[in-house]
């Protein structure tokens, strides 16, 4: 389990709030339906998405201390963003641990998307329509070993689904990779959460098959994805020995460009996010030549649908979008994000590099992936 009171309260009164006592409510959210009576929080006819999510941890907090029990009823809602119910699901079950159950209701309420649709309760017409790998990595400062069990696991699964023996490989490793930077990272147990679905659709005229395997890797350490960085070059009294790093140069030079771009979307801490995608950039004070190897590499080595906003990684209130337009890598390995596909000069494109409403504080990875039969 995760210990999500750092994400409850980051929610409710802000990423720096200390011992403040203001709740941060939700501006006036555009439900179609929504009711709250007490101890009892009711949506109808909307999107589970980011704002509503942060309303609903608000109304949970408000409610700790005061009910043993709380229900949530879901009708006729959809959502495009399976983390947001994989945030809430992990929010019940600390609730659950803490003495207070969260019964939620759900009545026709389904994962939509350009390429697939599924009842997200899992039984539809008494079949169920898909399969899940949940596990929690445990922090152990001496020893990883649950990257090589992920890799097992879920390599053995999705060859059992018929996703294939390359297509199993490449989404376990991805999924053991990012298990192994949490840990280390973060310093902090992680979760590993793999649902898999397949549904017959019409695709450029014929009927095919499509099979969906959504991969959730999430931390909530308190550390942020771009932190290790930031502190090894602008905070750590070692931070001129590591400045001599052979790689460091690539950091200097693109700092010089990017800061002329500074702004409230983008700033020395975000810089410092992007950077930690490229290629043999470590956030790591231990390993001060080798450098690290860069995660864009690992994403975008499997066969994923990055065409739309559902593969995104979430750090604090930012989520930085993985969609092909800006997946291009430069010759030497680093990666932009940007149209122009360059690092070194160019900040990322704000269109896919946004503010959310919702705060993690630590990092979560939300990839989607669609083969096609």
């Amino acid at each position: 389990m995760l210990n999500m009171e750092n994400l409850i309260k980051a929610n409710v009164f802000g990423k720096d709030a200390g011992n403040r006592e203001d709740i941060r409510i939700n501006k006036k959210l555009p439900f179609v339906d929504k009711h709250i009576l007490l101890n009892y929080y009711y949506i109808k006819d909307y999107c589970l998405d980011e704002k509503v999510l942060q309303d609903i941890i608000v109304w949970i907090y408000t409610c700790m201390g005061k009910y043993k029990i709380l229900t949530i009823e879901l009708e006729n809602v959809i959502y495009d963003n399976r983390l947001c119910y994989v945030i809430l699901e992990c929010i019940v079950e600390y609730l659950a641990y803490s003495g207070i159950n969260v019964n939620i209701i759900l009545k026709n309420t389904k994962y939509t998307n350009s390429n697939i649709n599924t009842i997200i309760d899992g039984v539809t017409k008494g079949r169920k329509v898909y399969e899940r790998y949940r596990k929690i990595a445990k922090y152990n400062a001496k020893e990883n070993t649950y990257s090589s069990i992920i890799m097992s696991d879920l390599c053995f699964l999705l060859k059992a689904y018929g996703v294939g023996e390359e297509n199993s490989f490449r989404i376990a490793d991805v999924a053991a990779e990012l298990t192994g930077n949490a840990l280390e990272h973060g310093r902090s147990d992680c979760l590993i959460d793999c649902m898999y679905t397949k549904q017959r659709v019409e695709y450029g005229g014929d009927k095919k098959e499509i099979k969906w395997i959504s991969l959730i890797v999430m931390n909530v350490s308190g550390i942020l994805l771009g932190d290790p960085l930031y502190i090894k070059y602008e905070v750590c009294k070692e931070r001129e020995k590591y400045k001599e790093e052979e790689n460091y140069p690539i950091i200097s030079e693109a700092y010089k460009y990017h800061q002329r771009d500074f702004s409230e979307k983008y700033g020395k801490r975000d810089f410092y996010l992007i950077s930690s995608f490229q290629d043999r950039i470590t956030g790591r004070r231990e390993i001060a030549y080798t450098g690290g190897t860069g995660l864009t590499t690992l994403i975008g080595s499997a066969k994923m649908d990055s065409n739309n906003s559902e593969c995104y990684v979430h750090s604090g209130n930012k989520k930085l979008i993985f969609n092909r337009n800006i997946l291009g890598g430069e010759r030497d390995g680093l990666v932009g994000f940007n149209i122009r596909n360059e690092f070194i000069h160019y900040i990322p494109d704000l269109n896919y590099y946004v503010n959310s409403p919702l705060y993690i504080p630590g990092t979560a990875y939300n990839l989607n992936y669609f083969i096609r039969s």
